[in-house]
């Protein structure tokens, strides 16, 4: 396969240019029958005026060409399913534009098409207006869809850019959007991942903004120096978003999935993105969206979460959450029961682990499985199980851990009902989930202990409940007061971000909401009324992974994270309470990890299933990781996570990319944690800080400062933290 270089890439793109029916950006004006210019100082969009389709779009200030060549600009692609036609779309192609409309001091534009045709039906009465302005040095979007027919238009594709390029000075590009506390990421060039293997005619990438990824309230497409940021800001979270990017007409070469230059700078092959939103607007319903920011930038992806981080700014507020939550500490989790019966203790042994916690200085236990049946069995009831003891066993136990300085937080779930109870089958089976024929949404469950389940054959099956029913979050109020009544520390709402597979809207006609509805526009009411019920000074909520919107209400968020981990959401939130699992029996790099990233440590022998002095290996360098973060806690601690922006490490002359910046917030002195991720070689590592004050190095075997002399020398699976103490 021939080597991907910018050279040939460009000579094609010049090529195609250069018989494109638009000119060389030359300047701002346009003759009235001309495309529609659209610039400022740092973007410039042209559109075609008759079709609407987005011709060009450019970073002036780096010369990226985000929307390349002109033949593969496109306008909208809305979907109507006809009776006998599921499949079935309108486009610019057969929709000539009705009226264009041009903002003061040709700042923006007015698009819109109406009456519209496709070849499989006559003109229906449904209107598209688009606005697009500029603003904040790149686009604001915004689209509305007003239906007068009798069919249901369920998605809408716009913007869309059809025809993605390299930057110049990259030959790598990427797309990435918020997961499971980081940063989902893929390679569109020249690695084009197909997710969809048989189930589209050309291979697609998608992320979405709900399902394993509700977070996703913005796109980045990026490489190491430039990007672009596409944020949909809908803070009622009341439509779905997906972002689709698909390789047309697909792979030159298909047993590896690159793309070279024979592909890409071939006339007819180009990756394009659609903004697809599920707008599921029934006859005589109007349907605006919320703003659409389309923004190129400089530099590192960490420059286009910034641009979130400004909209962020005008609608996050930190919930009001115990003291004890914002300081250095840890958690052990601890399994009481599983949904196969394997009682570990009863509720009155509780406070033996919340002496271990005190023993070693772990602030909280997460308490998993206390509820009747075990954990992820007899949901969404929230009894205790008799087997254990009762209520006031359990009451009594939580406050001898408190008195003993050590919190419980009661594992807690929502999501689902458990299909193979009683209670479901005879009411609950009401509030489920419908997808568009009447079904529900059903999940196979999650296998535990023994072979049986191990194979799948008895797993209780859970059905996603609809959020968005007033009916539902009534019954989840009542089981959740009682973990109030236990006199619990706080919960943890697991699987927040997942409503279940394909389970993103709901269709029941008889849940009380509007039809059909996107279930995550329920969280936000369901999470209102627990808070309604607690004193939020001593009660935490907390949940599995919150998704952005979702932190408004949950104050810690729990996840698990591999080598590949980005740390997006600390980036963006630099103080949130996030807590990773640490499972392994000498975890020292999950513990270097969360050093790094400024994690809480959540305890987990066994899988959370043991105590822990069942690895003391673990426990005791977790310890010295949380008493070096305490004593220098205004750096490693308070200090505003830069993550690696502002130092640049080397090994051997080569980038090394397991370190972060801290700042403190009080004088601006600056730290850095460089982690060894090799389980066997000593490194030896060379710091660029621009400016640098005097550097002490510290870690967690040898806490107490000592002058930096060059260069760190760090052991195998080891970390060390530079700090500038000195004034």
């Amino acid at each position: 396969m021939a080597k991907f270089t910018r050279r040939l890439f460009l000579a094609g793109a010049a090529a195609v240019s250069a018989i494109g029916n638009v000119p060389a950006f030359a300047g701002i004006d346009a003759p009235p029958d001309g495309p529609i210019v659209l610039e400022d100082d740092r973007v410039r969009a042209v559109l075609n005026r008759h079709s609407g389709s987005l011709l060009a779009f450019e970073n002036k200030e780096t010369a990226w060409r985000m929307q390349d060549r002109s033949q593969f600009g496109a306008g909208f692609r809305m979907y109507v399913p006809l009776p006998e036609r599921r499949g079935h779309f309108f486009t610019e192609k057969d929709n000539p534009l009705q009226s264009v409309e041009m903002h003061p001091g040709n700042r923006g534009v007015t698009l819109v098409w109406s009456k519209l045709r496709s070849p499989f039906t006559t003109a229906l009465d449904i209107t598209l207006r688009a606005n697009i302005s500029l603003s904040g040095s790149g686009l604001l979007v915004t689209t509305e869809v007003e239906n007068k027919s009798s069919h249901m238009i369920e998605s809408l594709g716009y913007p869309i850019l059809g025809d993605i390029s390299l930057p110049h000075s990259d030959n790598v590009l990427s797309q990435g959007v918020w997961g499971y506390a980081g940063m989902n990421k893929t390679q569109l060039i020249p690695n084009f991942v197909n997710q969809t293997g048989g189930g589209a005619d050309i291979p697609m990438e998608a992320a979405l903004s709900a399902g394993a990824s509700p977070a996703a309230e913005f796109l980045l497409i990026f490489t190491k120096s430039e990007g672009l940021y596409i944020g949909y800001h809908d803070v009622k979270a009341e439509t779905m978003v997906r972002y689709q990017f698909e390789l047309a007409p697909g792979y030159a070469d298909s047993l590896d999935g690159t793309l070279n230059d024979i592909t890409l700078t071939r006339d007819f092959s180009h990756i394009k993105l659609e903004v697809y939103q599920f707008v599921f607007a029934g006859p005589d319903q109007r349907k605006k969206s919320p703003p659409i920011v389309i923004r190129p930038y400089k530099g590192s992806w960490h420059a286009g979460a910034d641009i979130y981080r400004e909209w962020r700014k005008t609608w996050f507020t930190p919930p009001v959450s115990p003291a004890w939550v914002e300081d250095v500490h840890s958690w052990q989790q601890v399994q009481i029961n599983s949904a196969e019966d394997s009682l570990s203790f009863p509720y009155s042994k509780l406070a033996e682990y919340g002496s271990d916690c005190a023993r070693h200085g772990v602030k909280a236990i997460q308490l998993t499985g206390w509820n009747r049946g075990g954990q992820d069995r007899g949901n969404p009831s929230h009894d205790t199980d008799p087997r254990l003891g009762t209520a006031e066993d359990l009451r009594q136990a939580i406050e001898a851990c408190r008195q003993m300085g050590v919190e419980v937080i009661l594992f807690n779930k929502y999501a689902w009902s458990d299909s193979s109870t009683e209670w479901y089958r005879k009411e609950l089976y009401r509030y489920a989930a419908r997808n568009p024929y009447g079904e529900i949404y059903r999940f196979e469950g999650y296998p535990y202990d023994t072979p049986t389940q191990l194979a799948g054959m008895n797993t209780r099956h859970l059905v996603s409940m609809c959020t968005a029913c007033p009916a539902w979050r009534e019954i989840a109020f009542k089981e959740f007061h009682k973990s109030v009544e236990l006199k619990a520390g706080g919960i943890l709402q697991d699987e927040l971000v997942w409503h279940g597979p394909g389970a993103y809207y709901c269709f029941s006609k008889e849940h009380g909401h509007p039809v059909p509805v996107f279930q995550f526009s329920g969280d936000a009411p369901l999470a209102e009324g627990f808070r309604k019920q607690i004193d939020p000074e001593h009660f935490l909520m907390s949940g599995e992974a919150p998704w952005d919107l979702q932190n408004r209400f949950y104050r810690l968020g729990y996840t698990r994270i591999g080598p590949d981990h980005v740390a997006l959401q600390r980036y963006i939130d630099p103080h949130l309470p996030i807590m990773i699992a640490v499972g392994g029996w000498d975890d020292r790099q999950m513990m270097n990890r969360a050093l790094q990233y400024r994690y809480i440590m959540s305890y987990e022998s066994y899988l959370f299933r043991g105590r822990l002095d069942d690895f003391p290996l673990t426990i005791e360098y977790g310890k010295k990781v949380d008493t070096l973060r305490r004593r220098y806690n205004a750096y490693l601690w308070d200090g505003e996570f830069r993550d690696t922006l502002g130092a640049t490490v080397t090994v051997g002359g080569r980038p090394h990319s397991q370190y972060s910046v801290f700042v403190n917030a009080s004088t601006g002195q600056r730290a850095l944690v460089i982690v060894n991720p090799s389980n066997a070689d000593e490194m030896l590592f060379d710091v660029s800080l621009p400016n640098p004050r005097r550097l002490s190095v510290v870690t967690p075997e040898m806490p107490e400062p000592k002058d930096f002399t060059g260069q760190l020398r760090i052991p195998a699976e080891s970390a060390a933290a530079l700090l500038e103490l000195q004034g």
